[in-house]
């Protein structure tokens, strides 16, 4: 799996990729999921910056794909009425979070908790070295 992350998710709608391929292998393709923030682009807005960032990570190639699909889940489907999650990673790195329960001897530690890159594996690194410089 091919995940940005740091600066360039920041900066881009990330892509989360778990390559996809046919039993035979002989075709490929990539399943991603956009920040939260790109429902706010235009449909081929969207296309183009992933387009884009797909040609930074595989080459001119990956720019010319067999087919693009994306599927904006908010105000129908799944995010309609009103969805329990309003939007991912809203409340990751709370500081309730960075606390220590049961007379400090429960703490927390996982991407949930980072206070940067929450939700992202950067977040899980961030939040271990955290923690173990909070327990040594």
């Amino acid at each position: 799996m091919l995940c940005t992350v740091g600066r360039l998710q920041q900066l881009l709608p990330g892509l989360c990729l778990p390559p996809v391929t046919d039993a035979e292998k002989r075709k490929f393709g990539f399943t991603g999921f956009l920040q939260t923030g790109a429902a706010a682009y235009s449909r081929e807005i969207r296309r183009e910056l992933v387009l884009g960032q797909l040609g930074n990570l595989f080459g001119t190639q990956a720019q010319t794909p067999t087919a693009y699909f994306d599927k904006v889940w908010t105000g129908d489907g799944i995010g309609a009425g009103n969805p329990a999650i309003q939007h991912p990673h809203q409340h990751h790195g709370h500081p309730l979070l960075q606390r220590g329960y049961l007379h400090d001897k429960l703490f927390f530690a996982a991407t949930e908790t980072a206070t940067a890159y929450p939700g992202y594996m950067e977040g899980a690194v961030i939040a271990a070295k955290h923690m173990a410089d909070k327990l040594v």
